[in-house]
């Protein structure tokens, strides 16, 4: 292990009404031990110099929150999830007088299976070179489910959803507004190749990662979506004035396939998927079904009939 990167779960809610105010919140986690690596490496010669580096932190932990807020006033919201298993959520808002009514269903679960990591150096008078093979199974899940009803003077409401490269934002504001929205994502395991010498640096990133994501919203002023993997926009909306968004997307990054052992899939009846069969069972492997609910959650947005990941 090398240079453990610090990592944070943090929850914060501040709601500030008047009139009626109803509150339900309920959280529960165990384990919080971090665990993981960072390699920074640089590679220089009279020539030229590279650096390349390549981590994967993440909290050993099992982690489920309900939360339910109606009322009228002015209300502020802040909910943050960094840096577990290469995944991060973020929950912002607040309102100016008016009425608001929400519904909250997250969930994260992580461990590490094993971390792996080869690496050979190479400096003579001819050539300087540095290689890594890094073999890591991380699985890890976030489920986040939002149900948002307000009306009044005005409202901002934010999300942000990372999975590894994939990142997706939105943005709404209007007097009126109302959102409905599912993120999940998944990891488990990860093959890293890198070859740097003073003049070049070669990365390949090969995993077993999905991202699937499905919000319907209104709002009279402001709309905005982008989704972005890596440095490029894959997808970008804004709409000024009163507009209705409906979009959903499923990303798949594949490297092994479950037909190499002959296994179909229960539910679709086919061979050649990922270890995420059918799209949304393979959260048993991960989520810990049977404790957290996290396949019955996940099976309304990882939808059998639409999701192929093969390439």
């Amino acid at each position: 292990m090398k240079n453990t990167k610090e990592t944070g779960l943090l929850r914060r809610m501040k709601p500030i009404m008047i009139g009626l105010l109803l509150i339900l919140l309920y959280t529960s986690a165990c384990s919080t031990a971090k665990q993981g690596y960072q390699l920074n490496v640089r590679v220089n010669d009279s020539t030229g110099s590279s650096a390349w580096g390549y981590s994967t932190v993440t909290n050993t932990l099992s982690f489920k929150s309900l939360s339910e807020i109606s009322g009228t006033g002015n209300s502020s919201k802040y909910v943050k999830v960094s840096d577990i298993g290469g995944m991060s959520l973020k929950d912002s808002g607040y309102t100016k007088q008016g009425r608001l009514i929400t519904n909250n269903t997250m969930n994260v679960a992580s461990t590490v299976n094993y971390i792996h990591i080869q690496e050979t150096a190479h400096e003579d008078s001819t050539s300087t070179s540095y290689s890594a093979v890094i073999n890591q199974s991380v699985p890890t899940v976030m489920y986040d489910a939002d149900e948002l009803y307000y009306r009044g003077e005005g409202m901002n409401s934010r999300n942000l959803y990372i999975n590894g490269k994939d990142k997706i934002y939105t943005a709404l504001s209007g007097t009126t507004l109302t959102k409905s929205l599912i993120f999940g994502s998944t990891s488990k395991e990860a093959l890293i190749f890198a070859d740097v010498t003073p003049h070049s640096v070669l990365e390949n990133v090969l995993e077993n990662r999905t991202t699937a994501f499905r919000i319907m919203s209104a709002a009279d002023e402001n709309t905005k979506f982008r989704f972005t993997t890596g440095d490029d926009v894959a997808l970008e909306q804004e709409y000024v004035g009163a507009f209705q968004l409906s979009t959903k997307l499923i990303k798949g990054n594949v490297y092994h396939y479950q037909n190499d052992f002959g296994d179909v899939c229960s539910v679709c009846g086919e061979t050649g998927y990922a270890w995420l069969p059918c799209c949304y069972e393979g959260w048993n492997d991960v989520g810990q079904s049977d404790q957290n609910d996290f396949g019955a959650s996940a099976k309304q947005i990882f939808d059998c009939n639409t999701c192929r990941i093969n390439p």
